[in-house]
């Protein structure tokens, strides 16, 4: 589970990074021209600030890791699937709006394997 919990925490720190960067550059749009810094100056003292590009290759590591790890429990592959797809297509807004509550039903998910539930698919059968 540690491979998948740490893509989680990635995830949330991906999440977080893009909303402060979201701000910061909402602020600088704000910022009189005489006030302002040289854009490109901006955008390296913000990539400085959120320490780089936090969806690069460690995120894209830290994904595969846990999808490779969750492999047996497909209900669990869905959701890290959902949270990656939020994270990387930025533009779509009905992809964005399940980050939350596919995170949260992977740490669900995750609590319930953990303390030993059986997890299973919904079954399409509907006999007794």
């Amino acid at each position: 589970m540690q491979p998948i919990l740490d893509f989680l925490d990635a995830a949330k720190q991906a999440a977080a990074g893009q909303d402060i960067a979201d701000i910061l550059d909402e602020e600088y749009q704000r910022l009189s021209p005489q006030d302002a810094e040289p854009l490109e100056r901006w955008q390296k003292m913000k990539n400085e600030l959120l320490q780089a590009d936090p969806a690069g290759i460690q995120e894209m590591r830290v994904y595969h890791a846990a999808q490779f790890a969750s492999i047996s429990i497909p209900a669990l592959m869905r959701e890290l699937f959902r949270i990656h797809a939020a994270l990387v297509i930025r533009s779509d807004a009905t992809i964005v709006s399940q980050f939350g509550p596919a995170l949260r039903s992977a740490e669900g998910l995750i609590e319930l394997y953990l303390a030993g539930a059986e997890l299973r698919e919904p079954s399409s059968d509907k006999r007794n």
